[in-house]
């Protein structure tokens, strides 16, 4: 009985130590953020952080064939200046949702990943055809 406690506990410390090695503790979590909630959080001091909102019309600008990107993000009241240095995405243009994945920089927000939301238009669609049957 003795030794089954003793291999138990230790596969279980041994989990546990593999469990924060593996980064499942703090370091771990990436929180989703409007540009307001953004603004005025903690994350704002170089945290990775998932910034969600609208790209705002007028504001992109890409260089470098299309692998350096330049955008404002925005919600109702506030804007995030973003930074991506990578393929854009094809379906990425102005007052699509999208979500940038990465940290705040000197004032510029540099994501490391940009996903395009699917807008909800073809939900929609989808939705009233399925409700008519």
């Amino acid at each position: 009985m003795k030794v089954k406690a003793i291999i138990g506990t230790t596969i279980i410390l041994g989990a546990i130590f593999l469990f924060f090695l593996m980064g499942g503790g703090k370091g771990a979590k990436v929180f989703y953020q409007t540009p307001t909630d953004f603004l005025k959080s903690n994350f704002n001091n170089g945290e990775r952080v998932r910034l969600t909102g609208k790209v705002e019309k007028g504001s992109i600008s890409i260089k470098d064939n299309k692998l350096d990107l330049n955008f404002n993000l925005i919600d109702e009241n506030e804007k995030v200046k973003v930074h991506y240095k990578g393929t854009v995405p094809e379906a990425f243009a102005e007052g699509l949702e999208v979500v940038a994945d990465g940290r705040n920089i000197n004032g510029i927000f540099e994501a490391k990943e940009i996903i395009v939301k699917c807008p909800s238009k073809y939900e929609s669609k989808l939705d009233n055809k399925v409700d008519k049957k």
